[in-house]
């Protein structure tokens, strides 16, 4: 007659079982957390890359309107984009650029170039997605462009 082995009914886990799911756990945390932090950076340099080339066509801009003796116009558009308005023998010349989407505008906002290349004072703020403050963009007086204060 064959033996019948009995099997003991247990209820719970065994420690390697509870081991594994800690581990488990603890990688997909530090996975997560690790997401976090590069997609964090990554909206870090988005911004970088975003004022820099807002301060290479403001200056641009800047000097475009002193040679053609002609206004000129930046325009912050709260919907996400940056248009620049050139005039230049006669023809509107317009230029846009995205908004980082990590960035937000409560309004639009205009900085007019006048005709010999200055810019009046004036501080667009700039939000982050969870509405605090994250930046304070300042034009300065005449030809300094504009400065970056960031918030902390």
């Amino acid at each position: 007659m064959p033996t019948m082995k009995r099997f003991i009914k247990r209820s719970g886990f065994t420690m390697a079982e509870t081991i594994i799911a800690l581990a488990v756990t603890g990688i997909m945390v530090m996975a997560n957390l690790m997401i976090i932090a590069m997609m964090k950076n990554q909206n870090q340099i988005k911004e970088k890359r975003f004022f820099d080339t807002v301060s290479v066509i403001v200056e641009n801009i800047q000097a475009s309107a002193e040679l053609n003796n002609r206004t000129n116009k930046i325009t912050f558009h709260e919907n996400g984009c940056v248009t620049f308005t050139l005039i230049r023998n006669d023809r509107y010349l317009i230029k846009k650029i995205q908004i980082p989407t990590s960035l937000k505008l409560k309004q639009n906002h205009s900085v007019n170039v006048t005709k010999n290349g200055f810019i009046s004072p004036q501080t667009i703020r700039w939000y982050g997605t969870d509405a605090r403050l994250k930046y304070k963009q300042k034009f300065q007086l005449g030809w300094s462009g504009f400065n970056l204060e960031k918030n902390y």
